[in-house]
C-alpha cells in the first residue's frame, strides 16, 4: 500500500508538469473564477503594479513576491518562475547568490500555487504565461537600461517558453534571454498508457497537496 501511494504521488507531481490544457479549468475555486471573469474579453481592473512584496496583475490578482537585490545598482534583472507544487522562495539560495554577484532577482508565486488565492486550481496556461510577460514588463520598467532575463525551473521552464515565444497567442515577454532549469517538456504524446493513466487520475483531485513526506527520500 505504501508503494502505491509513493507511485501515485510521483505521478501526481509529473501531472503538473505535463503539456496541454488541463481539465482543472472546469472546476476552479470561486475566487479564481471571479479573477478570470474580471479579466474576460480583455477587461482591465487597473494597471498592473510591482510592489515590494507582491505583483498586482491587471485583473486584480495578487501574486506574492520575493526579491533578492544587490547592494549596488544591479547589472541585470532576473524574473524567476518556480516549479509545480512550489512557490517563490524556492529560489532563496540561487537568489541570494545572484544578488551577491550583482543581479536583482524577482520571484513570484504563480497563480494556483504557493500563497495565491485559488491555490491548488490550475488557472490555464495562457493566464500564467500572461503573468510572466507582465512581470517582465514591470521589472523592466523598474530597471530601465539593463538586461532582463526570464528564468524558469521545471513547470516554470515550460511557462518561460510559452511566455517568451507567445505560442498561445499571449503577449510575448520582452526579455533579453531565457534561462531554463530542467524545463517541463514531457507531454502526453510521449507517455505510455500507465503514465497517462496516472496523469488522468491526478487531475481528478486538483486540490491535492503534495510534500516529500509521501516519498521515502532523505537528503
Amino acid at each position: 500500500m505504501r508503494r502505491f501511494f509513493t507511485v501515485f504521488a510521483a505521478l501526481s507531481m509529473l501531472a503538473g508538469c505535463a503539456a496541454g490544457p488541463s481539465p482543472f479549468e472546469a472546476a476552479k475555486a470561486p475566487v479564481l473564477r471571479t479573477q478570470l471573469a474580471l479579466a474576460g474579453a480583455g477587461a482591465t481592473v487597473s494597471p498592473a503594479r510591482l510592489l515590494p512584496d507582491r505583483i498586482i496583475a491587471a485583473d486584480g490578482a495578487e501574486l506574492p513576491l520575493q526579491v533578492w537585490a544587490p547592494a549596488e545598482a544591479p547589472r541585470a534583472a532576473i524574473v524567476a518562475l518556480h516549479g509545480f507544487n512550489d512557490y517563490a522562495n524556492a529560489f532563496e539560495f540561487a537568489g541570494t547568490r545572484f544578488a551577491h554577484d550583482g543581479y536583482a532577482v524577482y520571484a513570484y508565486d504563480q497563480r494556483g500555487f504557493g500563497r495565491t488565492a485559488g491555490r491548488g486550481y490550475w488557472p490555464g496556461s495562457s493566464r500564467i504565461a500572461e503573468d510572466a510577460a507582465t512581470a517582465v514588463s514591470l521589472v523592466r520598467e523598474k530597471h530601465p537600461g539593463i538586461p532582463v532575463y526570464l528564468m524558469g525551473e521545471s513547470m516554470g521552464g515550460a511557462v518561460t517558453m510559452l511566455a517568451a515565444t507567445g505560442a498561445l497567442g499571449t503577449p510575448r515577454a520582452q526579455v533579453d534571454g531565457v534561462i531554463l532549469v530542467a524545463p517541463a517538456v514531457w507531454g502526453r504524446q510521449t507517455m505510455n498508457v500507465f503514465e497517462r493513466a496516472g496523469l488522468w487520475l491526478a487531475k481528478q483531485m486538483p486540490g491535492l497537496s503534495l510534500s516529500q513526506r509521501s516519498l521515502p527520500i532523505t537528503v
